[in-house]
């Protein structure tokens, strides 16, 4: 079988390639003309069931941000589960800036929390959430978010 690169078709088809500059470009001749905030260039989500018929899952997103507006929609990554029957979620991120620089997301800036529930419901679903690094107009922002 092929590496996943000799298959590719687009740049970011390739998760977090090495060729950071050639996925600028491709992204910089999409261009998003027209559009505000984001552009979203990948949306890739995968769902896996093992012999034990237990599911885990994978969520891949390249976008290119084109605005104040898409800094703020797409500024910070987060993934959320539940202890009782699913492992911790884990989360992955990096941000080429337009000047070609990567930023790479810092796991020990992500912060974990409790959210769901009320007084008459007890409810155990956790959050981790941070903001991604460096992300400005221009810039192309690739995650990955997996339920393992």
């Amino acid at each position: 079988s092929l590496p996943p690169a000799a298959l590719a078709a687009e740049p970011w088809d390739v998760p977090f390639a090495d060729d950071t500059d050639a996925i600028l470009a491709a992204a910089k001749a999409i261009g998003g003309q027209g559009r505000a905030g984001g552009f979203p260039l990948l949306v890739e989500s995968a769902f896996f069931v093992d012999e034990d018929r237990l599911v885990s899952s994978s969520t891949r997103v390249s976008s290119l941000i084109l605005d104040r507006e898409g800094v703020r929609e797409f500024g910070s990554i987060g993934a959320s589960w539940a202890p009782w029957y699913q492992n911790e979620a884990h989360v992955q991120a990096r941000v080429i800036k337009s000047d070609g620089s990567v930023s790479e997301l810092d796991p020990t800036t992500l912060m974990q929390r409790r959210i769901g529930g009320d007084v008459d419901m007890y409810w155990d679903r956790q959050m981790l959430e941070g903001p991604l690094p460096g992300i400005e107009a221009g810039s192309v922002v690739e995650t990955l978010v997996t339920d393992p």
